[in-house]
Order: structure tokens, then sequence, then C-alpha cells
């Protein structure tokens, strides 16, 4: 279930600029295939606060879960 939930994001992180019309340059897409395969690599080492490094620490970071929406980067991470 939480593989699921996972690939769901990584698609959404990946598909979200093509989605919006923009696209990034060869750089930037380097930097955010990094974040990715960081949090990737903390995940499977099941290092939460390493995998949560790549989302915004902010109180406005949203997460969407079967049980709704939770709201703030900290209550994401006490999710886990």
């Amino acid at each position: 279930m939480k593989q699921a939930w996972l690939i769901e994001a990584l698609v959404l992180v990946i598909a979200a600029p093509h989605a919006l019309g923009g696209g990034q340059s060869p750089g930037a897409k380097a930097e955010i295939r990094a974040v990715l395969d960081d949090q990737v690599e903390a995940w499977n080492r099941g290092d939460i606060t390493g995998f949560m490094e790549g989302y915004w620490k902010s109180e406005k970071t949203e997460f969407v879960g079967s049980s709704g929406v939770l709201r703030g980067w900290q209550a994401v991470l006490g999710r886990y």
C-alpha cells in the first residue's frame, strides 16, 4: 500500500510540468531526478525523514490519501 502512494506521488511530480505546458532545462530535470532518486533511496532504507526532505517544509504542504487531506510537512511526516 505504501509503495502504491509513493508511485502515485512520483508520477504526479514528474507529470506536473508537462501537464502545465512548461518544460524545464536539462539542468532542472537533472536536479528533479536527483531529488527523486534520493527519495527512493531513503524510502528503501526506511528513512522516512530523509524521504520527506524532498518535500517543501511548509504548513502549506498537502498530502491527499484515503482518509482525506493532511496539511503541513510535519503532519505528513507524523503520518508515517
